[in-house]
């Protein structure tokens, strides 16, 4: 959905984006993604939405991160 037309509306987008950096690992093994790499010249924009999704995904993984630090912190001392 995100790789056809929808990309045009923000507020889709930006709701499906989340969905995606959510649920990162289960939407990376598709078929549908494994696709559109293969194939970005069938998805319009798909070079920018991929590369805004590893962004986002990068930026989730480092949240997680110094989440988890802080916690194992608070829990020793």
């Amino acid at each position: 959905m995100l790789f056809n037309t929808e990309w045009f509306w923000p507020d889709l987008k930006e709701m499906i984006m989340k969905y995606v950096v959510k649920k990162w690992e289960i939407v990376r093994e598709t078929d549908k993604y494994k696709e559109i790499l293969e194939k970005p010249q069938d998805y319009p924009n798909s070079k920018e939405l991929v590369e805004e999704i590893m962004e986002r995904v990068r930026e989730d993984d480092e949240r997680k991160k110094i989440s988890q630090e802080t916690t194992s912190v608070s829990v020793s001392a």
